[in-house]
C-alpha cells in the first residue's frame, strides 16, 4: 500500500501532538479567554485540552506573542534534509487485471528542531532526548512511516539575550527516516516484433512476442 508522503506542516503538528506527550514542564496560557487555559471557566483538570500554549509549531502565519523570560516553552519545527539514504531507490512492477504498476520505495530524512526556552529548558530538552528511545514514542512515530535515527547530539544551552536580559535557552536536533512508498499507473508494451537479417540484410527471422496463433 502506498504512504502518503508527509508535507512540513503534517510534520510538525506531528511533532507537536508527540512532544505534548513527553510530561514536560510546560507552562499554559494565562488568558482566561484560551479554552485550552486552566484560567478559562470550563477548563477541565480531569480532561485537559492539549497544551499548544506550551508546545508551538515554528513559521506560523499567525501566532501567539512570544513567551515571557519564566515560561516554559517549546518551538519545534521540521526541515527535509540531504542525506546519502535518498539516492536509494527500490523500484519493483506489479501487474494487475487491467494495470501495470510502478513501485517505487525510497527513504527522505527529517530532522527535528527544539527550541526550548524557560526555567526548566535545560531538564525539559533532556526529557525530550530521553523520551525518543522509548517504545510508546516509537510507536507514534513508525504509525507516520517515520523511524528515529537514534544518535542525536546533546542539547545545547544557549542562553539567549532579550532586552538586556539573559533567557534560558537549550536547542536539541534529532534526524528521523521516512519510509516512503510511491504507486504510480505507467505504461508497458504488450507484444514486441523481432525482425533477424543475415550480413546479407536479407530477412530470416520474423518473431512476434508473445507468438500470435
Amino acid at each position: 500500500m502506498a504512504t502518503l508522503p508527509l508535507v512540513p506542516k503534517q510534520m510538525d503538528a506531528l511533532l507537536q501532538s508527540i512532544v505534548l506527550n513527553m510530561n514536560l514542564q510546560l507552562s499554559f496560557d494565562p488568558n482566561p479567554n484560551n479554552p485550552d487555559s486552566p484560567n478559562n471557566p470550563n477548563y477541565d483538570p480531569n480532561d485537559p485540552p492539549p497544551n499548544y500554549y506550551g508546545v508551538r509549531c515554528e513559521w506560523q502565519q499567525r501566532g501567539q506573542p512570544f513567551p515571557d523570560i519564566d515560561e516554559d516553552v517549546v518551538f519545534i519545527r521540521a526541515i527535509e534534509v540531504d542525506d546519502q539514504y535518498n539516492r536509494i531507490r527500490d523500484v519493483s512492477y506489479e501487474e494487475t487485471s487491467s494495470q501495470f504498476i510502478k513501485i517505487t520505495n525510497y527513504t527522505r530524512v527529517w530532522e527535528m528542531f527544539c527550541g526550548v526556552y524557560g526555567p526548566n529548558s535545560f531538564d525539559n530538552a533532556r526529557k525530550i532526548r530521553s523520551r525518543l528511545f522509548d517504545q510508546d514514542i516509537h510507536d507514534q512515530f513508525a504509525a507516520s512511516q517515520l523511524y528515529f535515527v537514534t544518535d542525536p547530539s546533546a542539547p545545547q544551552r544557549i542562553p539567549e539575550q532579550r532586552n538586556a536580559q539573559w533567557w534560558e535557552r537549550v536547542d536539541f536536533a534529532a534526524r528521523f527516516n521516512e519510509f516512503v512508498t510511491e504507486q504510480y499507473v505507467t505504461q508497458y508494451a504488450e507484444t514486441a516484433e523481432i525482425v533477424v537479417y543475415n550480413e546479407l540484410e536479407t530477412e530470416i527471422a520474423d518473431i512476434e512476442i508473445p507468438e500470435q496463433p
